[in-house]
């Protein structure tokens, strides 16, 4: 049944695209001028479209050899699928580290057999907790926020204060939460972009609190930058109007005004 709807006319479920976007950060140090991270979210592995797709699109994007790669969460729609989680993420290869939180439909499969899977293969796993790691020779803070389907808080009023902070979260719902804590660079997924987007009339689903308003691509509140990804599957393969998509993004240190 899946597989049939994957080959309806005009949908767009195997038709991925790799969107690369640069954005300016005052704050970040100098070494990270040029920093490449790579987002992946909501890959939703259940056998529509096949391991051999995924594997394709990650190969693909392996040329940008990025330094951060950064998974938002569901990952597997079956326990099943835990196997296909080697084969593909395990194709991914970063220069600094692999960061990733999990989503709803991962806490219904397995979560603490896909985190170990997870961290088998160099993950650092950020389940409602945060901490500091380095990259090029400087501080990051990281977190990751699963909230409200794992229990916790990532309480990172606790980090050290003057470090840039990094924030994976399922669902964008957590910006608030986010631009509370000073963090300064946020992704997420769930959402999907809506998946199915009618013209003039946008999404016809969007599962978060906040509508439409957060619905793919960049947001910012107060010094939070937020991205919000389209995602690479979906538990039904059916889209339009909305691609599936691996996101990279540069960052580039820009000067502040008083600089000369």
């Amino acid at each position: 049944m899946r597989n049939w709807l994957a080959h309806l006319p005009f949908n767009e479920t195997l038709r991925p695209e790799i969107l690369e976007y640069s954005v300016e950060m005052p704050d970040i140090p100098a070494a990270w001028d040029g920093l490449c991270l790579m987002h992946l979210s909501d890959l939703h592995f259940h056998g529509t479209p096949e391991r051999e797709w995924y594997q394709a699109v990650l190969d693909h994007c392996q040329g940008r050899q990025p330094d951060l790669v950064l998974c938002t969460g569901d990952i597997v729609d079956g326990t099943a699928f835990h196997q296909w989680v080697g084969g593909t993420l395990g194709r991914l290869k970063w220069k600094e580290k692999g960061l990733v939180v999990l989503g709803n439909h991962d806490s219904w499969y397995g979560p603490e057999h896909l985190r170990k899977d997870l961290k088998r293969l160099g993950f650092i796993e950020l389940g409602n907790r945060w901490e500091v790691i380095q990259v090029r020779g400087e501080p990051m803070v990281v977190g990751g926020i699963e909230t409200p389907w794992f229990g916790g808080d990532p309480n990172m009023q606790d980090a050290p204060g003057g470090i840039f902070r990094l924030l994976l979260s399922h669902t964008p719902d957590h910006l608030h939460w986010a631009a509370g804590h000073q963090v300064d660079l946020m992704f997420a997924g769930h959402v999907h972009g809506g998946q199915v987007c009618l013209p003039a009339f946008g999404p016809l689903v969007m599962p978060s609190k906040h509508g439409r308003s957060l619905d793919r691509g960049w947001f910012q509140q107060g010094k939070t930058i937020l991205y919000v990804s389209k995602g690479l599957g979906g538990t039904h393969p059916l889209r339009w109007n909305c691609r599936p998509e691996v996101m990279l993004v540069t960052l580039r240190r820009a000067e502040k005004s008083n600089e000369r």
